[in-house]
């Protein structure tokens, strides 16, 4: 369990970095290109930005679908229930009943988590399940599971959750060599708000 964690906070870290290998590897301009103007007319937006960096950009924006329609399929959504049981003061004036407890109210929150494989592991933030009685993981295609939790350690905020679905409807995260990433490359949080 120790190597599923450890190896989900690498891929947290990296999941998007360098999942289109070379499509981010583009001759982005650092400097301004240069502008000519008449002496009688403004620069126009159209000299200013030359049409290299537009298409550098285009290419950016392209990588970024190509990142996204790769990854998604492995993103899920992620919805809780906590029961929480109301705390009284010893003081309180009402008298439930013979034995009767006081009222539970439920909490709801969500988050994202993706799938790590086909035996039906899902990685998440511990702080979006814990203490939750009741886990339900949706996937991209719509498909809705209850989930389990198996594992979590709240010092990495990482815990993962066991659903039991078809393995076809589980597309697993592309995994990556964490030892290839460095300083300065462009990361993308894709999730499930």
């Amino acid at each position: 369990m120790k190597k599923i964690f450890y190896t989900a906070l690498s891929l947290l870290i990296a999941i998007s970095i360098t999942a289109c290998e070379g499509a981010l590897q583009m001759n982005i301009p650092t400097t301004r290109p240069s502008v000519q103007k008449e002496e009688t007319e403004e620069a126009s937006l159209p000299d200013v930005v030359s049409t290299g960096a537009l298409d550098s950009l285009q290419a950016l924006q392209l990588a970024y679908e190509e990142i996204y329609d790769k990854v998604i399929p492995s993103v899920v959504s992620i919805s809780v229930i906590i029961n929480v049981e109301q705390q009284f003061p010893s003081e309180f004036p009402f008298d439930f009943g013979d034995g009767q407890q006081p009222p539970e109210f439920q909490q709801q929150a969500a988050g994202s988590g993706f799938v790590w494989d086909q035996e039906g592991h899902i990685i998440t933030n511990n702080h979006v399940v814990e203490n939750a009685d009741v886990i339900r993981v949706q996937f991209s295609d719509g498909t809705i599971a209850m989930g389990e939790l198996i594992g979590s350690d709240a010092a990495s905020d990482l815990a993962v959750i066991y659903v039991d679905v078809p393995s076809d409807k589980l597309v697993p995260v592309a995994i990556i060599d964490s030892t290839t990433i460095k300083i300065g490359q462009i990361a993308i949080a894709v999730g499930n708000p």
